[in-house]
């Protein structure tokens, strides 16, 4: 899974830690392992596949509403899903569905929210902040919530009336693409490959949703295969200083 960043996947190419990362999920996508993208996860991924990354109609920040489509109502990664799921935002650029992708949620004023196409999905919108994570975005960026007009209060308070739903859908869908990648072995391999792409200052969709322990549910190490790898920002899981580096 590749978490978000708080730039734009159109700016990938100007830092070499995701030009390396672009390369690997090129390589990623190509093996057939189970990929999942949030935010500018989502659009890294949906270039790699051959979508673009544009201006959503209208900002996004704070508490929305998204809906899933038929094809979404019907993919294994929203298995137990509502058909409207309470998401938080913060992103002006949203990504296109990759040609002979399939569209699964869709929302208003970003119209695309997830995707899928073969073995990778990507979704715009997140369910892994806290109220506290959107207080420290907002304390980043105070002046993002007002283009939309809307306050620093208004986004914190959306996010938070949102949390407890938001963390009990989280931990659904990664149960769902622990499963995914456990009941359809690629013949490249017999578990997925997990990334996660780590940022100063950002959250990271694995390490909230469900690395921190929930009362009786296993953490995502517990949960996955014996032989599932993780790496961050493509990077082996042993060479944890090259993450430690770029701090």
């Amino acid at each position: 899974a590749i978490g978000p960043t708080p730039g734009s996947a159109n700016d990938a190419w100007e830092y070499s830690f995701l030009r390396k990362e672009m390369k690997y999920l090129k390589e990623i996508v190509e093996s057939g392992k189970p990929c999942l993208g949030v935010c500018c996860g989502g659009q890294m991924l949906s270039k790699v596949l051959g979508g673009e990354v544009v201006r959503s109609p209208r900002k996004e920040v704070g508490g929305y509403t998204v809906k899933l489509t038929e094809d979404g109502l019907d993919d294994q990664l929203f298995y137990g899903f509502p058909d409207g799921i309470p998401v938080c935002h913060w992103h002006s650029d949203m990504f296109t569905v990759p040609p002979g992708g399939k569209l699964l949620a869709t929302g208003n004023p970003c119209p695309i929210q997830a995707y899928r196409k073969g073995n990778v999905w990507g979704v715009i919108f997140h369910l892994e902040i806290t109220s506290k994570d959107a207080k420290r975005w907002a304390d980043a960026y105070p002046e993002e919530p007002a283009d939309i007009g809307k306050t620093v209060e208004q986004v914190i308070n959306e996010c938070e009336a949102v949390e407890r739903d938001m963390e009990r859908l989280a931990s659904i869908l990664i149960d769902n693409f622990l499963k995914i990648g456990s009941i359809e072995p690629t013949p490249s391999s017999k578990a997925p490959t997990f990334c996660s792409t780590v940022l100063p200052g950002t959250m990271d969709l694995m390490a909230s949703a469900s690395c921190s322990p929930v009362k009786g549910k296993p953490s995502i190490l517990d949960a996955a295969p014996s032989n599932t790898t993780f790496s961050v920002l493509g990077f082996p899981a042993s060479d944890v200083s090259a993450v430690e580096s770029m701090k």
